[in-house]
């Protein structure tokens, strides 16, 4: 078997990350693993600030109603 590139670079949502195999064997798991979490740390930022976003929608949400009452 011929070894794999010693560094792949994997690009997700804009972010390049430098994936270091340490041996060719296990090359495409290691790129695949980094690869993974990436995905999934950009797939939290993105719940995390969908979230952020609801909370002040609903604060911005909930003193308009309350100015409305109020006047």
């Amino acid at each position: 078997m011929y070894p794999v590139a010693s560094a792949v670079i994997v690009n997700i949502i804009g972010s390049p990350i430098l994936a270091v195999p340490e041996s060719g064997e296990n090359a495409a798991e290691e790129i695949t693993g980094v690869a993974a979490r990436t995905k999934h740390t950009a797939v939290t930022d993105i719940i995390n600030n969908s979230i952020e976003n609801n909370k002040t929608d609903l604060a911005l949400l909930f003193i308009f109603t309350l100015l409305k009452i109020l006047i």
